[in-house]
């Protein structure tokens, strides 16, 4: 039986990653969190309420096993956090920043609250240039917001666009700046996480190439209908 169409397969080419500039020891997440409780209250705290409201080192590596985290400062953008990771994936690939055709960023933090998303300042902060001499270059960018699920749920986007052969190349990256998004007073949640991108190039590939696992077992299989 023949087939009208040929779908390729996928691989991850090149990997980056950024981090924000600044180490973060719980000893300075007590510190914040302490800080904050107490402006929030306007007082010290009486026991009862210190006793349910003050975190210390001791306490958020017993109920987390975070020691330490990155913090991006003030200056430092989702967007430059996602571009700097984009750019070292993109070395890795052996690619050029031209020969991307899309960019899906996975983020709850983006640099305005509505408008313009995280992908089209990145595509700007990677030097893409949309025109070379005569020849328009285009590139696809969106951001994707699901919570935990943001880069799950932009990889398999970035991998629909090349396994359809829609696309040969590609970039998924996840980036967000959670210490400008977290209660600074929670104890609960405001030790866990911390501000650092990571990219991933996705490239095409003959289908019989197609494995991001060993053995030959892809990541996400395609069936063609």
């Amino acid at each position: 039986m023949s087939t009208l169409f040929s779908f390729p397969g996928v691989r991850v080419s090149g990997i980056g990653y950024e981090l924000g500039e600044d180490l973060i020891t719980n000893e300075a997440v007590s510190e914040i969190v302490n800080s904050n409780v107490r402006k929030a209250l306007g007082r010290e705290p009486t026991a009862d309420e210190a006793e349910k409201y003050l975190t210390n080192p001791e306490w958020i590596t017993e109920r987390t096993g975070i020691e330490e985290r990155y913090f991006a400062r003030p200056e430092t953008a989702t967007s430059d956090l996602a571009a700097k990771a984009v750019l070292k994936a993109i070395e890795m690939s052996g690619r050029s920043v031209q020969d991307c055709e899309f960019i899906l960023v996975a983020t709850v933090t983006p640099d305005y609250l509505y408008s313009p998303s995280v992908a089209p300042l990145v595509q700007r902060k990677i030097g893409f240039k949309p025109r070379t001499g005569s020849k328009l270059n285009k590139m696809r960018g969106c951001d994707v917001s699901l919570a935990c699920t943001s880069f799950m749920e932009a990889l398999s986007i970035g991998h629909s666009h090349i396994a359809s052969g829609k696309h040969k190349f590609g970039v998924v990256v996840g980036a967000d700046k959670m210490s400008t998004a977290v209660n600074p007073a929670d104890r609960t949640f405001f030790p866990l996480l911390g501000d650092a991108a990571a990219a991933m190039t996705l490239e095409a590939v003959p289908a019989e190439e197609n494995a991001f696992l060993p053995g030959g077992q892809s990541f996400f299989p395609f069936h063609p209908l």
